[in-house]
């Protein structure tokens, strides 16, 4: 009767398109949360939303590309527009100092959050299947949001770089 159950229930999955191995990965996720007493409301919907993001065997080659693409490329963008900046108004060196001083600022004050608060990356719990190499460091907060939302945090308080602030958010 188990059996029975449980290929119904496969079946039912694959009719509404969810793969054997986020089925796994939802398991996964369910063991996690209901076996850890420390697991928070947002940490669960952070593992659900993960798993409705996360790729698996079956995805496509261009849209694992796109992902890497998007997980890298952003903060080398925000690196030359900021170079640029930096370059273009040599005559506004409050300008250039307040951009290297906010981005600095919060990107230390991201580095100091990581060392007190260690929130796991999903790999290291298990959690998904990992496509892009990463060493087991604190999750939260991320550098990539911390450096892009403090570099056009700086861009907004200037008129002159409003525009280029809004494009980074």
């Amino acid at each position: 009767k188990k059996g029975a159950r449980s290929s119904t229930s496969a079946a039912w999955h694959r009719r509404q398109g969810m793969s054997r191995s986020y089925r796994k990965n939802r398991t996964q996720a369910a063991f996690h949360i209901k076996h850890l007493s420390e697991r928070t409301v947002m940490q669960s919907l952070n593992h659900e939303i993960f798993l409705a993001l996360n790729a698996d065997e079956s995805s496509p080659l261009f849209l694992l590309a796109t992902a890497r693409l998007l997980a890298e490329l952003p903060i080398a963008l925000a690196v030359l527009v900021a170079l640029y900046i930096l370059v273009r108004r040599k005559s506004e060196k409050a300008f250039a100092l307040r951009l290297v001083l906010t981005v600095t600022l919060a990107m230390a004050a991201a580095y100091v959050i990581r060392k007190l608060h260690y929130n796991p990356r999903p790999f290291v719990i298990d959690l998904g299947r990992t496509f892009i190499e990463h060493a087991p460091t604190a999750s939260f907060p991320s550098f990539h949001g911390t450096f892009m939302f403090s570099l056009a945090a700086a861009l907004l308080f200037c008129p002159k770089e409003r525009t280029s602030g809004i494009a980074l958010l």
